[in-house]
């Protein structure tokens, strides 16, 4: 199953998400101890540009690359100065030893992972970064513990999360001897939604997208949302835990 690549997906993705990449960009390069402006970075499974845009304050080219056009086609709209590339993280449009960094954002689990990083080894310079960021919503409000309930035990019950990759950066390159794991931080990060924000957020995940697929129409599903989410607003804004694991490798 390939997941975000329909038109109405796309747009709800680009205008819910979260936009926190900025500041985890930023994190990543600090960890890594990345002071120097790069020649040509790569954004991979970059979807709407939204992990992409801020790549251009620090590299001097950035591309991007999807296998949605339909992500895609938001993406070039909006920051024409980017290359944007439909192609699958496992067939780069790359040369030889051409990217001075990889970022991927909330897509390693998606991926033939041996594969992607055979041509992460192709493309990445030596010396060259290769990072990778994910987000998860734990579904934690910070004022009322009980959203935590519903999350858990009816939400996800509800709309199971679809099977993914889970092994962690480190141990995918324990046998690998090109490119070296350097470290890993976790981070949380608060954000504030008012119901219909969150209604909407929860609306772009991928167990969403897969329900959708499987015949439950977005409507009744958004309603059924709104009528679990509401309860447990006491202002009209609340705030959530945003989570992110942060990991970082070198190539040789």
């Amino acid at each position: 199953m390939r997941y975000f690549e329909k038109r109405n997906i796309s747009e709800r993705y680009d205008k819910y998400r979260p936009q926190v990449h900025r500041d985890i960009i930023q994190k990543l390069l600090e960890l890594a101890s990345c002071k120097i402006k790069f020649q040509h970075v790569a954004d991979i499974a970059c979807g709407t540009g939204h992990s992409t845009r801020p790549l251009l304050d620090y590299s001097e080219n950035v591309s991007g690359t999807d296998i949605s056009q339909e992500m895609l086609n938001i993406a070039k709209e909006r920051d024409p100065q980017v290359s944007y590339y439909l192609t699958p993280a496992e067939d780069l449009p790359f040369a030889d030893s051409s990217l001075d960094a990889i970022f991927v954002c909330m897509a390693l689990h998606w991926f033939d992972q041996e594969k992607f990083l055979s041509e992460v080894r192709r493309t990445l310079k030596s010396g060259g970064w290769l990072f990778i960021y994910n987000m998860w919503f734990p579904g934690q409000m910070i004022e009322n513990s009980r959203y935590t309930d519903w999350h858990t035990k009816e939400y996800w019950a509800k709309y199971p999360n679809p099977k993914r990759h889970t092994t962690p950066l480190k141990k995918l390159l324990e046998n690998n001897d090109k490119i070296e794991f350097v470290g890993s931080h976790l981070l949380d990060i608060l954000v504030d939604f008012d119901s219909l924000e969150l209604r909407n957020y929860l609306m772009t995940q991928s167990n969403i997208d897969a329900a959708i697929d499987k015949g439950h129409s977005a409507e009744s599903v958004e309603g059924w949302i709104d009528d679990g989410v509401k309860p447990f607003f006491n202002t009209e804004n609340e705030q959530f835990i945003y989570s992110c694991e942060l990991s970082y490798a070198k190539c040789i």
